[in-house]
């Protein structure tokens, strides 16, 4: 029993810390949207991330409402509200409208897609282990896009343009989420973040 309480406590102190440094990681965006905004301009900024992220949490929070988990659900709320915002800006901004315009629909015609697909099959169990391979995927690619400017920083040689404040903080994330996804016996936390976790700490 005491064990039990033990683990239940830890869950719960983790759940907590995990959601606020997770929501403090998607707040990075705004101090880079307001530079974005004072300089009338999103170029030298990977939009990839922020699409992915967008997809990632929309995901997420449909894994959350079919396990009926609230801390998941909570944090990709809030999540994929601020990451629609960050593209928003970004797009506005940007000098190549006519690529976003494509990517922008591509990520609308995904998360319909998966609504639709849940509509249909949400009653069967294997859909809840089917949307979590999804979401582990979709977490794998999230982590490694902001990765998408390498090529762009080893022509310009310079490292300026990675999303270093992002990086260093989903690490920490990463880590957090790991041991939750542990806790409550969910691989489909528990593997992205520990690829993640060991992605970020390579890329120091």
């Amino acid at each position: 029993m005491a064990g039990a309480d033990e683990n239940t406590m830890l869950l719960n102190m983790l759940s907590v810390v995990a959601t606020l440094s997770t929501v403090s990681m998607f707040l990075i965006g705004i101090p880079i949207c307001a530079g974005v905004v004072r300089r009338r301009t999103s170029e030298g900024i990977s939009i990839a991330p922020y699409a992915m992220c967008v997809v990632s949490c929309f995901f997420w929070l449909q894994y959350g409402i079919l396990k009926r988990d609230r801390i998941v659900i909570l944090i990709n709320l809030i999540g994929f509200c601020l990451e629609v915002v960050y593209f928003f800006v970004l797009y506005m901004y940007s000098r190549r409208k006519s690529s976003l315009h494509a990517l922008a629909g591509a990520m609308t015609a995904i998360c319909a897609c998966l609504v639709y697909y849940l509509r249909l099959n949400a009653r069967y169990d294997s859909t809840l282990d089917r949307l979590g391979t999804m979401c582990l995927i979709l977490n794998v690619l999230n982590f490694a896009s902001p990765l998408a400017v390498l090529r762009e920083v080893m022509e310009t040689k310079s490292t300026e343009l990675l999303p270093k404040p992002i990086i260093i903080v989903n690490l920490l994330v990463s880590a957090q989420w790991y041991l939750y996804g542990h806790l409550v016996g969910d691989p489909y936390m528990k593997i992205p973040n520990m690829i993640g976790h060991n992605k970020r700490h390579d890329c120091r």
